[in-house]
């Protein structure tokens, strides 16, 4: 088509001299032209089809999208990842009795030194058993029960997180009574008071930088709540001591007193806490002195109690 334009054109340059540039353009187009051919000629004998190849390639294709639509991911990476965690769960899946033989020879390795360490503290907990003992009778004297007896009984008994040891607190409040499981036998009041006499002993130890009683107090009252005072006091001198009381004599003891108040609000019931200075603490004892009642007699008897308390 070209050359038929190219000749056509030819026969008229020299009637119609316009078409002499035209001609020269056209020219120069066939020539890019069979550069172009050449070009594309030369690069497609270079090109290997490879029929089986393409039918390869798309059948991979084919399995990723595939594999892409069933696993619910969106690249090769991942499906990458998932084959792999696959491996590695069928290799463990292959390897099951080496790896359960190498769980158990562990465990009886573990197992040989938790009996161990069992051992050793089941031996330490008897060495200071008497102690122990010696320590909560005494404390429970000081408390107003001279006759009370406490003893420790430890039994061996399966290993567990706790050792090797059964420990049970067998109690007895009077001489007439012989020692029966703690939980079954004391009273509020005497639990209250046991409860105290121990943790006079975990507080000299020095593990319990804070202790929280709340409600120590119950079931006792007159002397045995001033011993009571006393020994809270005492233990408060090792760390620090957070007390729920009803008492006068308890609470005197305090650095500090805070007045708890619940009041109903809107059909909520709503808790306030009130850090109370010396004239509200008085009032304060006072009420408790008076159950709820305040009168001379109780603010002056709450005066005196409190200034003794603090020295």
């Amino acid at each position: 088509t070209l050359k038929n334009c190219q000749q056509s054109l030819k026969r008229i340059k020299d009637v119609f001299h316009i078409s002499e540039s035209i001609l020269e353009r056209l020219n120069s187009i066939t020539i890019e032209i069979k550069d172009i051919g050449d070009e594309i000629e030369f690069l497609n004998e270079k090109i290997e089809v490879n029929p089986a190849r393409l039918q390869l390639v798309k059948q991979r294709l084919d399995s990723f999208y595939t594999l892409q639509q069933k696993h619910r991911v969106s690249s090769v990476a991942e499906l990458i990842t998932l084959r792999d965690e696959l491996e590695t769960k069928l290799l463990q899946i292959a390897n099951f009795d080496d790896q359960i033989e190498k769980q158990r020879t562990q465990t009886n390795e573990l197992l040989i030194k938790a009996n161990a360490f069992a051992t050793q503290l089941s031996d330490k907990r008897k060495k200071v058993t008497e102690q122990i003992q010696n320590h909560i009778e005494q404390q429970l004297y000081d408390l107003g029960m001279p006759h009370a007896k406490i003893r420790i009984d430890i039994n061996t008994t399966e290993l567990s997180s706790t050792g090797i040891d059964k420990i049970e607190f067998l109690f007895s409040a009077n001489k007439q009574l012989s020692l029966q499981n703690v939980t079954k036998v004391a009273s509020g009041g005497e639990m209250s008071r046991l409860m105290l006499s121990i943790k006079t002993l975990l507080a000299k130890k020095g593990d319990l930088p804070t202790i929280i009683f709340d409600e120590i107090d119950s079931g006792i009252s007159g002397r045995t709540a001033n011993a009571v005072a006393s020994k809270l006091k005492a233990i408060s001198k090792e760390g620090q001591v957070i007390l729920v009381t009803h008492l006068p004599q308890i609470a005197v003891q305090g650095d500090h007193h805070l007045l708890i108040d619940k009041a109903v609000e809107a059909h909520q019931t709503k808790v306030s806490i009130t850090k109370m200075n010396f004239e509200e603490r008085v009032s304060e004892i006072a009420r408790m002195i008076g159950s709820g009642d305040i009168t001379e007699l109780t603010l002056m008897s709450a005066k005196e109690m409190l200034m003794n308390a603090q020295g």
